[in-house]
């Protein structure tokens, strides 16, 4: 994949990932008992049975979450880390998927990784960076490598047997608001936002008085400028398979036979005027 498409691929994952996350957010915020909130602060109660520790965490330019909703041991592994600040960066996976060992970009054990361990592969394709490190050690299943300072300038990951927690930079002012925090642990939930673009309102006690939007759908990224995929269903003639050739249907104009009509000659009637008898 060329970098332009890995660039673009970044920012629309970035944008969708904006939006499920302001999405999430309201949808925590409105299935909260709220003991006590005023605009920006509140204390709640929710389903502690719903993603036991969760939460959405941004400051200035720096944006993190947090969730306890992934397997002990997937395929993101046990123990994984994914960290890139600058142009440095370092991966650690435990248990290992390949074992690799190698130093200053030369491996004798396996191959340069394409694929962090802790992402998927759909989500690895986004992050150019990791493709262009240059790995000055990498011993089974740690490496520490050198990339290019550029856009995210920090990124990264950590998963802890069910725990996995994201970083990565953002707008210092944008549709989220400079600072908030939401964040949820077994039943109680706490929730501070400066500006308050989505809350809960003012009151106590369940009861909520005034200042709620939560039923506004939240303003995330823009998305346009980015096209959908579209879907062309071409038309298929009946008996057609796969891998055949269509035989192409082409119209000639025929030329119609033309009557002529010939000109008919009128009867001419000659009158006789009648002889004088002898």
């Amino acid at each position: 994949m060329a970098p332009g498409q890995q660039q673009q691929m970044a920012a629309g994952l970035s944008q969708m990932a904006n939006i499920l996350q302001i999405a999430e957010v309201q949808s925590v915020l409105s299935e909260t008992c709220w003991i006590y909130s005023c605009c920006c602060v509140g204390y709640g109660c929710a389903d502690p049975t719903k993603n036991c520790i969760w939460g959405e965490q941004k400051c200035l330019c720096m944006r993190s979450s947090v969730s306890s909703n992934e397997e002990v041991c997937g395929p993101l592994g046990c123990v994984s880390l994914l960290q890139k600040q600058f142009c440095c960066i370092v991966e650690e996976t435990c248990p290992p998927k390949e074992c690799r060992v190698g130093l200053c970009g030369i491996f004798c054990v396996g191959g340069q990784p394409d694929i962090p361990g802790i992402m998927s592969s759909h989500e690895a394709q986004s992050l150019s960076f990791f493709h262009d490190t240059c790995w000055l050690l990498y011993c089974c299943c740690y490496g520490y490598g050198c990339t290019r300072c550029a856009d995210p300038l920090c990124k990264g990951r950590s998963k802890i047997c069910c725990l996995v927690q994201d970083m990565e930079t953002a707008e210092c002012c944008g549709d989220e608001g400079c600072m908030f925090q939401v964040s949820k642990c077994t039943c109680v939930i706490a929730q501070m936002q400066c500006p308050c673009p989505m809350t809960p309102g003012i009151g106590c006690c369940g009861v909520l008085c005034c200042g709620g939007n939560l039923d506004q759908a939240p303003q995330a990224i823009p998305t346009s400028g980015f096209q959908q995929p579209q879907q062309v269903q071409m038309p298929i003639q009946q008996g057609f398979q796969p891998g055949m050739q269509q035989p192409m249907m082409v119209q000639t104009a025929v030329q119609q036979p033309m009557m002529v009509q010939a000109p008919v000659q009128q009867p001419v009637m000659v009158m006789m005027a009648p002889s004088a008898p002898p």
